[in-house]
């Protein structure tokens, strides 16, 4: 299958500050039903680390990618709060084993001039957000998935004119754990433990995330 869809869920924004910290989240949600996505009660990352169990997964809970049943191709794009995201995720899905799945993401925050304290232009500065993941997950029980995902994030920014020198690339990787689980029908609790690695390093070491 290829499937089309808005990059609403697709980023949080969570993978392009990595820390070296770990954060985790329980909720419980209706199995059967979504995190709502009205205007007004946007989902929390919370409530849909419990209830995604398609290929936005990959972004929220890679557990949830156990209940992804057909091998597809998914494309998404969206305006988000920092800009423009556009993904692209690959699912092979085997129901009595499990699913791998590979993707990549691109945050454009966009083009800023850059000019000097005379006001001359100096050039333009563009700012990339690129995130790469490679998940697996499996049912292990009847009533419980876990998945694991592998990331790698590189900030980048770079200035096109007289301004080449202030350019800045910033890579790091990161892992992230997650489990979901139905105790009981229509109760579904999702787990995760996020962003662990190491801190993002610049080209320059001595400029590195204090």
């Amino acid at each position: 299958d290829v499937r089309l869809g808005g990059a609403d869920r697709a980023h949080d924004g969570r993978e392009v500050r990595h820390g070296g910290q770990s954060a985790a989240v329980a909720v419980a949600a209706p199995a059967a039903g979504r995190a709502s996505r009205s205007p007004r009660r946007p989902p929390s990352p919370a409530s849909v680390a419990a209830v995604a169990d398609d290929a936005s997964a990959f972004f929220w809970n890679p557990a949830g990618l156990a209940g992804v049943r057909r091998s597809q191709i998914v494309l998404f794009r969206g305006d988000q709060v920092a800009g423009t995201a556009t993904a692209v995720s690959v699912l092979a899905a085997r129901p009595s084993t499990g699913t791998l799945g590979i993707s990549y993401l691109l945050l454009d925050v966009g083009d800023q001039q850059l000019t000097d304290d005379q006001g001359n232009d100096l050039g333009t500065v563009s700012v990339r957000n690129h995130l790469g993941v490679v998940s697996g997950a499996a049912r292990i029980f009847d009533r419980v998935s876990l998945g694991m995902s592998f990331k790698v994030v590189q900030f980048s920014l770079s200035c096109r004119g007289l301004c080449q020198d202030q350019g800045t690339t910033a890579t790091t990787y990161a892992v992230d754990l997650g489990m979901q689980a139905t105790p009981i029908d229509r109760l579904r609790v999702g787990a995760m433990i996020a962003h662990l690695g190491p801190r993002l390093q610049l080209l320059n070491a001595a400029q590195a995330d204090p």
